[in-house]
């Protein structure tokens, strides 16, 4: 496994063809994903895109994902449904909560 994850690293470093790599990068990055998925038996898994010019952003999305990630009842309630509809109704109604408070 590690050594698929440092070949992983190596590709996604190199940046002599970004637009032709995407595509590649992503469909290996999803069986990579899968594996890990399977390995680690996670139940929720979030993914972020961000445009480079987004600043500190992502970061901050990142920092409410982690903290709306630890109420277990949104966790599980995630965990059991698949209906889009659904998984949008229980991200949005999920309380903001404040850094400072968690």
């Amino acid at each position: 496994m590690m050594q698929r994850w440092n070949r992983w690293v190596r590709f996604w470093s190199h940046e002599e063809h970004p637009i032709s790599l995407a595509a590649v990068r992503v469909f290996l990055g999803l069986v990579l994903l899968f594996d890990f998925l399977q390995m680690a038996q996670l139940g929720v898994v979030t993914l972020l895109f961000a445009p480079e010019e987004a600043g500190v952003d992502h970061l901050k999305a990142l920092a409410l994902i982690a903290r709306t990630m630890r109420d277990e009842e949104i966790c599980t309630k995630l965990r059991s449904t698949t209906d889009l509809t659904t998984l949008h109704a229980i991200l949005t109604d999920a309380p903001i909560r404040d850094s400072k408070a968690a």
